[in-house]
């Protein structure tokens, strides 16, 4: 995604038989996001200071296969999410994470934070190393 600012519907980031690394360059918003239950890499990252607000719910799904991760890299940028956070991990395996990164960003979730692991904690995961969430 990159450009001026775009508003889309609800985004669903998917592997498609291959990894999939979607980065984004600008402000945008959406009114979902969902990284999809796949058994490969996932990954959907703001580039530099880029915002992006979710008028809806945002779904990270635990990897159904393979050590890999499914990944929301905040990092340097922001996110507002109006809805629900809802990390799914549902299988035992180690090292099929469902992660949320802040390095400097923030993160501000107005509804629920949903940490769905009845099996493996380190397999949900939100990073904020110097991040700041609210």
């Amino acid at each position: 995604m990159s450009g001026q600012p775009t508003a889309f519907p609800g985004v669903v980031i998917t592997g498609n038989g291959s990894n999939n690394a979607v980065t984004m360059v600008s402000n945008n918003s959406c009114t979902s996001l969902v990284l999809d239950n796949l058994n490969k890499t996932i990954s959907f990252t703001h580039s530099g200071a880029s915002a992006l607000t979710v008028n809806g719910n945002v779904t990270i799904q635990q990897a159904s296969g393979g050590g890999v991760a499914h990944a929301w890299n905040i990092n340097a940028g922001s996110a507002t999410v109006t809805g629900n956070l809802a990390m799914n991990v549902t299988a035992n395996n180690a090292g099929r994470v469902a992660r949320v990164l802040l390095t400097t960003g923030t993160l501000t979730v107005q509804g629920n934070l949903t940490m769905t692991n009845a099996f493996l904690a380190a397999n949900s995961v939100i990073s904020m190393s110097g991040g700041a969430g609210t």
